[in-house]
C-alpha cells in the first residue's frame, strides 16, 4: 500500500499519514448523485413536488408532442429528475 502513495514501506507511510501532501491521491472524485424519480402522473407529481415539498422546476424537456418528459427540480441545494420514461 505505501508504495501506491509513492513511499518505500509502509513505516513511512504511517509516519506521514496525517501529512495531507503525502498521502494525497489524485483518484476518483465523486460529485453529488442525483436520483430520477418515476413519475405516473405529472399533475399529480407537481402537486406534491412543487406544491407540498416546494421544490420548484429547472428545466424541463420533452423529444416531441406526447412524448414522455423529463425534468430537473430543486429545493435548498437538493436536486431530483422526475421522468415519465419507462425503463
Amino acid at each position: 500500500i505505501a508504495r501506491q502513495f509513492g513511499l518505500p514501506n509502509w513505516n513511512v507511510l504511517s509516519a506521514k499519514i496525517d501529512d495531507d501532501e503525502a498521502v494525497r491521491s489524485e483518484g476518483i472524485s465523486l460529485e453529488q448523485a442525483v436520483p430520477i424519480v418515476r413519475i405516473f402522473d405529472v399533475e399529480k407529481a407537481n402537486e406534491f413536488y412543487l406544491g407540498f415539498l416546494g421544490f420548484t422546476v429547472d428545466w424541463e424537456h420533452r423529444y416531441g408532442d406526447n412524448f414522455p418528459l423529463y425534468m430537473q427540480i430543486s429545493r435548498s441545494g437538493l436536486r431530483l429528475h422526475l421522468s415519465e420514461h419507462a425503463g
